[in-house]
């Protein structure tokens, strides 16, 4: 979604889970007099990234998607610039910014969907 706002800038923006004829309608008409809309789940990741103290770099955002496929941490550096070393010490550093205290990295993931990032 993120990834959506920035590159995209769309007028109007809801999930397919949000889409009822009423949100459909409501959508259209904001887009046709004082654009944008964004549909709530949408909104409330707007107003997350605004009262959060951090931004995540791509090379961030790379790292979560391929854990959320299933990519195993040793193999991060295939798909991002980084050494191993360098991959596990930015992953903790992603834990510390979403507050996870374990080191569990389907917490991590949870915590980074639930903040709009996957």
């Amino acid at each position: 979604m993120h990834n959506i706002l920035a590159n995209i800038d769309p007028s109007g923006f809801i999930l397919k889970e949000e889409a009822s004829s009423e949100n459909l309608k409501r959508c259209i008409e904001t887009i046709l007099t004082a654009p944008p809309y964004y549909g709530p789940k949408i909104l409330k990741l707007l107003q997350y990234q605004f009262t959060n103290k951090f931004s995540l770099t791509e090379t961030d955002r790379i790292m979560l998607y391929q854990l959320s496929l299933g990519t195993k941490t040793k193999d991060l550096t295939k798909h991002v610039n980084l050494s191993l070393r360098a991959v596990e010490d930015r992953k903790k550093k992603l834990k510390e910014i979403f507050e996870i205290s374990d080191g569990d990295t389907k917490a991590l993931l949870d915590k980074a969907r639930e903040s709009g990032y996957i």
